[in-house]
């Protein structure tokens, strides 16, 4: 039995695989044009094929791979750079402690006029000239508590007590009033312990203490048929305070802090 083979004609290639096949060919070509320059050695005097033969000729684990440094180079310090560097943060923690004292200040002052509109009296303004007076005030009380201002010869020794509220009055009949904080203690703390003393008030009649002995050594009250002696720390000192800071007589407020934000504060309020 014969076989016998038949052979169909090629079919026509697509556009795709002319494409691909002609790609391919330049490929070729290009391939063995780059083997013949490299075997005769013509070409080398093309300056691309140069560096290109140099850097592959290079062994990369020899000669690593450094990213250029894009920071700008730091100026030379000197002695004038260092000193203005210095002034410039101490001129700046300064400013933050006069902001800090300033809020302080806003702080006291907002308590302040909460309790007078809270007891029907108008808020009060702050003027430079009282400030200016506690703040001399404050920072005198502060230098003499701490000892760092030695008493004058012939000046009165330190009283071992400060009031909390002293009310002065003129010749014209203007008052002018101070009260006076305990040490280290906040603005809002401050102010809440002076609307506080509303509610600290004897029910009795009571008399203030005499130099002449009328309380004991041991600082106890002695009781006698005037009524109990009204001592330093006696409640009702609270309500002396509370009554005049919400007194609607005074129109303008000083305040005033010693010993940067750890001494007393001093509030002088005017009509």
């Amino acid at each position: 039995m014969a076989f016998t083979t038949t052979t169909s004609p090629l079919e026509p290639l697509r556009p795709c695989q002319q494409a691909y096949l002609g790609s391919s060919n330049a490929r070729r070509m290009l391939k063995r044009a780059q083997l013949s320059r490299k075997t005769t050695g013509s070409g080398s005097d093309d300056p691309i094929f140069a560096l290109h033969e140099e850097a592959s000729a290079q062994d990369p684990l020899a000669t690593p791979f450094h990213a250029p440094d894009e920071s700008p180079a730091s100026p030379p310090r000197t002695g004038y750079s260092v000193q203005c560097y210095a002034t410039h943060i101490e001129d700046e923690a300064r400013r933050k402690e006069t902001v800090a004292a300033e809020k302080e200040v806003m702080g006291l002052l907002n308590s302040i006029n909460v309790s007078r509109r809270v007891e029907g009296s108008l808020p009060l303004k702050l003027k430079p000239l009282l400030c200016k007076h506690a703040q001399e005030q404050a920072d005198t009380l502060f230098a003499e508590e701490n000892c760092s201002i030695p008493p004058s010869p012939g000046s009165a020794p330190l009283p071992a007590y400060v009031p909390n509220v002293t009310i002065h009055e003129s010749r014209s009949g203007r008052r002018r009033a101070t009260l006076i904080s305990p040490p280290a203690i906040g603005a809002l703390a401050c102010g809440e312990m002076w609307y506080g003393g509303k509610y600290r008030a004897h029910l009795y009649a009571v008399r203030e203490a005499s130099s002449s002995g009328a309380s004991g050594s041991s600082g106890g009250s002695i009781a006698s048929e005037e009524g109990p002696v009204h001592q330093e720390d006696c409640p009702c000192r609270l309500r002396m305070v509370f009554e005049t800071m919400v007194d609607e007589g005074w129109t303008c407020v000083g305040i005033g802090r010693g010993g940067d934000g750890r001494g007393r504060w001093v509030v002088e309020l005017g009509e």
